[in-house]
């Protein structure tokens, strides 16, 4: 017979007990990649080991996390991708350094500071998620609710295309032999619209819900940020409302789409923190700062999807004739917040949802096949940015 073995409370409460910290580092590795990223940074905030655990072995612990939770995975990757071999070879000057992370590259320094990155891209797209439920309901109120999973994914795909474009087009680097690529309006009318080709990479549905996201955005930062006087005026005199607003209509579209130059973080700060910035002089300063040659041109993410999505309007009717285009498969209107369906929010009816799976097998189509008549004017007449009106 076997002689009982005797513990006391003390014996117990210790064997049951085992804090973190204790745990072999693959078990730590295994436990963090199934937290979300959030409690992955408080973590790294409570403990001193654990957080150099995590700076050691981030890529192995925030994969799994970026796969579950920012889905398209490879597509996250991207936003930090600057040198991938199917974009033109003028971009190879971008690239970002030598920390390599999902096959992609990510800093030139140190792994922390490719850390420092990745967390602040998720809680940057987190809080997109957040926003843009408010920004998609304004004017719908009765039709408000969150984004369902495979929403939120249409989101997250829109906001890294959109990154990797304002990186590509708007961003402050300038350097000699690339500068007329940021200089648009240089360019002759005959050289390749390398912009067009980035955006003709996407199928027509992925562009449907790209667009949606973008003008959706563009509409809250022309009414929250830089309204024009005409949206002012109603309730105020002209010089109150000049002071308020952002110029005339004319000029304050060439003020909006010098700020929407802006990557997606910074056009969030200014939405969620616009309280922050009292005057317009703030809000310019802002800008500026965050992109020093901002005014050098205007956005063109707009017209580049526009082009496209007139390409593929082009040969499906030819294709199949004038009956082939669905009426709901259309592009919101550039003016004002989208509908309250379709684009990134699922279709009111279930035929029209399926159109999105007839539209997603044509990326790549549309390349040089038709000239855009209104955009080979604009190649030659598009205006320097601005952001200070006139009136």
């Amino acid at each position: 017979m076997s002689v009982p073995v005797i513990e006391d409370r003390q014996m117990a409460y210790s064997a049951r007990t085992c804090t973190l910290e204790a745990l072999p580092v693959e078990t730590i590795n295994e436990i963090l990649s199934n937290v979300d990223d959030d409690s992955l940074i408080q973590v790294m905030r409570v403990s001193k080991y654990l957080r150099k655990i995590v700076q050691t072995n981030w890529a192995d612990i925030l994969r799994p996390i970026i796969e579950r939770d920012f889905s398209p995975a490879e597509a996250f990757f991207r936003v930090f991708d600057v040198c991938s071999s199917n974009l033109v070879s003028a971009f190879d000057l971008f690239h970002d350094g030598d920390v390599r992370f999902g096959g992609q590259l990510m800093c030139r320094r140190s792994p922390e500071e490719g850390l420092t990155r990745v967390l602040k891209l998720c809680r940057t797209i987190k809080q997109w998620e957040v926003e843009f439920q408010r920004l998609r309901f304004v004017y719908h109120p009765q039709h408000s609710r969150t984004l369902r999973p495979h929403e939120r994914q249409r989101l997250r795909q829109g906001l890294y295309t959109w990154w990797r474009f304002s990186r590509y087009f708007h961003s402050s680097y300038h350097f000699e032999g690339t500068e007329d690529l940021h200089r648009f309006w240089l360019r002759r009318p005959e050289s390749p619209d390398v912009r067009c080709n980035f955006v003709r990479k996407f199928s027509t549905t992925q562009l449907h819900e790209l667009f949606d996201m973008w003008q959706t955005i563009r509409a809250a930062v022309s009414m929250e940020i830089c309204p024009s006087i005409v949206h002012v005026r109603e309730q105020l005199s002209r010089a109150e409302a000049a002071r308020i607003g952002w110029g005339d209509p004319i000029e304050n579209d060439h003020i909006l789409a010098t700020i929407m130059k802006l990557c997606p973080e910074d056009i969030l700060h200014l939405l969620v923190h616009r309280h922050r910035y009292a005057t317009k002089t703030s809000v310019i300063q802002f800008v500026r700062l965050s992109n020093p040659f901002i005014e050098d041109s205007i956005e063109m993410f707009t017209q580049a999807i526009e082009v496209v999505l007139w390409e593929r309007e082009k040969m499906l009717v030819a294709e199949n004739g004038d009956d082939a285009l669905e009426p709901d498969m259309y592009f919101p209107s550039s003016s004002g917040f989208p509908r309250r369906y379709g684009g990134i929010i699922d279709h009111r009816k279930a035929a029209t949802e399926r159109l999105r799976a007839t539209y997603s097998h044509d990326a790549g189509k549309g390349t040089h096949h038709f000239v855009f008549p209104r955009a080979m004017y604009i190649l030659a007449t598009i205006p320097v940015g601005r952001l200070v009106p006139n009136s």
